[in-house]
């Protein structure tokens, strides 16, 4: 393996790790209340300010907001997009096909039992179907990924838009009963957890809502491919001129579309725009600011090898915060459910997410993959893959 090659898989590798502390930020607040779903969550995190918090909660939603929302699930997207590329050209396409399709059924038989039995918010059953759909993009030209990815993100986005705004009065809308329901389902025993949350699953993979979910992800599919067929990511310095402009352009499009919709009073007509344009633009940017940023650091600094030890476990970490989520969360754990200001849920989010750094980077001086990845491989080539280091 030559040099470029090993720094590239290193970079995509911390990229990807980088990653899962921006989808942790975002995921705890709906792991500890219904109201991300439900709606009202700016009033309920004041409710906690009024009775003794002391960081400005309006201050950290926005942080959140415009940073972390709808912005680094789509970089994870990007980074799949990438993967499905290099496993694709490693081999003849039918035996690529075989084993990609086979990848994503596996995938979609873990989503369903994560979805179904720890946590509603999965979004590996969506992966597996994007999936399944982007493995059809692999032969098609680039020209041709680069109009379906910009259309399917425009033209749904626009047409949602106008929509919004014809009823946009009536968008800010709080599902009280819901939201008193979930809760006292979440604080509750395991049946009454398991019942709310194959409820709110439900309501995730209904139809309107994957179709939105299909046409934001498989774009950032699509430009994922893209890049792994240019080799944007390997060589680095050869591709500087265009990594900057893409850089550029695409910090342009995340402020307009993330910060923008601030201007207006009311914002909720907004909500997919900001979501769809601007987090796509952002996890673009992200990737591309943090490939020059990384490839530019020695491949033996520690915070890249914490990193990308994350992100080689990332389907482990990613159902291992699921799993202290559930714990910390719901009745059958802790049951802090509801109860935590923003400020502690975000001290939540670094002490979890450093304890991954930690626990990944010496986990992997013993054991080649994830026990989760693992799984995924073995089931993938029909034989048990090797865990252990020699």
């Amino acid at each position: 393996m030559n040099a470029p090659t090993k720094n590239r898989i290193i970079a995509v590798d911390a990229i990807r790790g980088f990653s899962l502390f921006g989808i942790l930020v975002v995921n705890i607040l709906s792991f500890h209340s219904p109201h991300f779903m439900y709606g009202g969550k700016k009033s309920f995190y004041e409710t906690m300010a009024a009775n003794g918090e002391t960081v400005d909660s309006n201050l950290i939603l926005t942080v959140i907001d415009l940073f972390f929302q709808a912005s680094f699930y789509p970089l994870f997207s990007l980074l799949f997009g990438i993967g499905l590329w290099i496993m694709y050209e490693k081999r003849d396409s039918l035996e690529a096909n075989r084993i990609l399709l086979k990848r994503m059924f596996i995938l979609m038989g873990i989503g369903l039992l994560h979805g179904i039995f720890i946590w509603y918010g999965d979004i590996l059953f969506s992966y597996s179907i994007i999936g399944l759909i982007a493995i059809r993009f692999l032969q098609v030209s680039i020209k041709k990924l680069l109009i379906w990815a910009i259309s399917l993100l425009a033209v749904p986005t626009i047409l949602f838009t106008l929509a919004a705004y014809s009823v946009r009065e009536q968008m800010v809308v709080i599902y009280e009963h819901e939201i008193n329901k979930a809760t006292e389902a979440y604080q509750g025993i395991y049946s009454e957890i398991f019942q709310q949350n194959l409820s709110d699953w439900l309501l995730m993979v209904e139809p309107i809502q994957l179709l939105l979910t299909i046409m934001t992800i498989l774009p950032m599919f699509l430009f994922g491919i893209i890049i792994g067929r240019l080799r944007l990511f390997e060589e680095v310095k050869k591709n500087k001129q265009i990594i900057r402009r893409i850089v550029g352009i695409t910090f342009v499009i995340a402020v307009v579309f993330k910060a923008g919709p601030y201007l207006f009073e009311n914002k909720a007509w907004l909500n997919f725009i900001q979501d769809s344009i601007g987090g796509s633009a952002s996890a673009i940017f992200y990737f591309f600011a943090l490939l020059m940023l990384l490839t530019s650091m020695q491949k033996t600094s520690i915070l890249v090898k914490l990193f990308s030890s994350v992100g080689r476990l990332s389907l482990s970490n990613y159902l291992l915060q699921s799993v202290i989520g559930f714990w910390l969360f719901y009745g059958v754990g802790m049951n802090l459910y509801g109860t935590q200001p923003l400020s502690k849920l975000m001290l939540f989010v670094v002490i979890i997410y450093f304890i991954q750094l930690v626990v990944s980077y010496f986990y992997l001086k013993k054991f080649r993959i994830g026990p989760f990845e693992w799984l995924y491989r073995s089931l993938t080539y029909g034989r048990v893959v090797a865990f252990k280091k020699k």
